[in-house]
């Protein structure tokens, strides 16, 4: 079961809580496990650092994305 996100969620906890939002983060250029993205980051941090500043609409996508899976 896929719990949802935050922004204020470390990337080593999603990735350990509910690993396809990381999948479905990749898959918007925000993060790259296989590039170095420290996992010690915030969802938020990533979306920003990613060129983003639309972090809620973001990760409220990645959730709808989330539970339309389960």
């Amino acid at each position: 079961m896929n719990r949802p996100i935050t922004a204020e969620m470390d990337l080593e906890d999603v990735a350990s809580i509910t690993p396809k939002a990381i999948r479905l983060l990749t898959e918007r250029n925000i993060v790259c496990i296989a590039c170095g993205t420290p996992l010690w980051k915030t969802v938020g941090e990533a979306i920003q650092d990613a060129g983003l500043d639309n972090v809620d609409v973001i990760v409220a996508e990645v959730n709808a994305e989330l539970a339309a899976v389960e």
